[in-house]
């Protein structure tokens, strides 16, 4: 029973997850200004860009918050003095949509604004965020000089300027801008009729400068078709296309009528070949599977050998012990008596160091596998 429950529980922690969302925090931004900085993001979603550093953001804060629960569920189970449940695989879809987070003024207000990375930390770790905009503004008479940037671990200026305070500027293009050039510095803006969109300078067949805006006719703009974007969890793995070796990812890679084959490795992890639809445009995570997933019973090897180990050793201290009180009490057995409390002595010498041996085994198999 204990077995299947086991089982049940392993299936259910494949399963991949849902689709998540990426959470971005708002401190004192002005609404007409987060309504701008969450269309400049769901603009790049909309158009099926993605952007390994935020889906690594989105993954670490996800994968963060399943370790710890992991562990306390080890814990609990230490404590309660029953055998720990094996470790479910975290397994991470990657974000879907964008969830805005208003956040308020506080104590650490000051520290914040001054760009303190320990109180931003605080922040975006106290209300599991993966990013963070701050707004500030300095009204001197007539002047309003703004100032929005994000913070995602670094900081990083998104908008700085300068305007009459009775003004209503619109900061779209700016801040579009500068979100391309932090999370997607492939990408280029073209204006079709008045219609601002994120294109990837690469794939274009025209010569488009990532960063910035070009005008041009609609009918002018052809934008090659099937395009891949690779990258990989754990993010530096080294990549394969063609018997080609890349270790820039994420990549781009233009699609053909074929399924494109790639592979994937990196060190303690299996090495993978995958094979990609390549019918349509799509972002492929590429997973690798850590070595000591793939090799069953490792730590349950070494447990075994570090229980037989501890249940030797207790046997031969106690032949130890039992030779040693015969040979004290029936002194006539001599000299067969110490021959025989030597052996047992000697027996459960090596007994412990092989004790001590296996029990080193049993923990660094251990912390390879739950830390």
């Amino acid at each position: 029973m204990r077995k299947l429950l086991t089982l049940f529980i392993l299936i259910i922690a494949l399963i991949p997850l849902s689709a998540s969302s990426l959470r971005v925090g708002l401190y004192n931004v002005p609404k007409e200004l987060s309504n701008e900085v969450a269309s400049a993001l769901e603009l790049f979603l909309s158009n099926d860009f993605r952007s390994s550093k935020l889906d690594e953001l989105c993954y670490n804060r996800l994968n963060g918050a399943f370790e710890k629960e992991e562990d306390l569920k080890i814990h609990k189970a230490l404590i309660e003095e029953k055998t720990p449940a094996e470790r479910s695989t975290f397994e991470y879809k990657e974000f879907d949509s964008i969830e805005s987070i208003e956040l308020s003024e506080n104590s650490l207000n000051d520290a914040i604004l001054s760009k303190n990375i320990d109180a931003l930390n605080y922040i975006k770790s106290y209300n599991e965020l993966d990013l963070i905009f701050i707004y500030s503004v300095d009204i001197d008479g007539p002047l309003s000089f703004i100032e929005l940037f994000v913070f995602d671990g670094t900081v990083n200026g998104v908008l700085d300027s300068v305007f009459l305070t009775h003004e209503e500027p619109s900061f779209y293009e700016n801040i579009l801008l500068e979100l391309g050039k932090i999370y997607y510095p492939e990408v280029a803006f073209v204006r079709e009729n008045g219609n601002l969109k994120p294109v990837n300078a690469e794939l274009s067949e025209y010569e488009l400068k990532p960063g910035e805006i070009t005008e041009i006719e609609a009918e002018e703009v052809e934008i090659v078709e099937h395009s891949q974007l690779l990258f990989s969890i754990p993010y530096d793995a080294k990549l394969s296309v063609f018997a080609i070796d890349s270790s820039a990812l994420p990549i781009w890679i233009n699609s053909s009528e074929d399924d494109l084959i790639v592979s994937l490795n990196k060190d303690g992890f299996e090495g993978r070949v995958f094979q990609l639809d390549n019918s349509q445009d799509s972002v492929h995570a590429l997973r690798l599977t850590p070595q000591w997933i793939k090799e069953d019973g490792v730590l349950k090897s070494a447990k075994d050998d570090f229980y037989r180990a501890l249940r030797n050793t207790f046997l031969c201290f106690s032949l130890y012990a039992i030779s040693s009180t015969i040979n004290n009490i029936n002194s006539d057995i001599a000299p067969w008596g110490d021959i025989i409390k030597s052996a047992t002595a000697g027996i459960s010498i090596v007994s412990l160091i092989n004790l001590i041996k296996s029990c080193g085994v049993y923990y660094n198999r251990a912390k390879e596998t739950y830390l």
